[in-house]
C-alpha cells in the first residue's frame, strides 16, 4: 500500500500499475473480492495513462485493506 501511494504521489504510472497488479494477483489468491476489483481498476487506468482516479481507488483500498486485515485476523483467532 506504501509504494502504491509513493508512485502515484511520483506520477509513475508504469509502477503503480505493477503494483497494483501485484496486490491484484495476492487479493485474488485470498478472496479479497472488493479489494481485488479495485486493483483491477487502478491497473486498467495507468495502463492508459490516466492518473487522476488514482489517489482516490487507492484510498478506498487503503480503507479495503483494514478491512480485510481484519478479518484475517478474526478468523486466525477462531481457529
Amino acid at each position: 500500500m506504501v509504494a502504491l501511494g509513493e508512485a502515484q504521489r511520483e506520477g509513475d504510472a508504469q509502477r503503480l500499475g505493477r503494483g497494483a497488479h501485484r496486490l491484484l494477483s495476492a487479493t485474488q489468491n485470498i478472496g479479497a473480492v472488493r479489494m481485488s476489483a479495485l486493483c483491477a481498476e487502478l491497473e486498467r487506468h495507468c495502463r492508459a495513462g490516466e492518473l487522476a482516479p488514482a489517489a482516490a481507488l487507492i484510498a478506498q483500498l487503503a480503507l479495503e485493506h483494514e478491512r480485510v486485515n481484519a478479518a484475517l485476523l478474526a478468523a486466525r483467532i477462531r481457529y
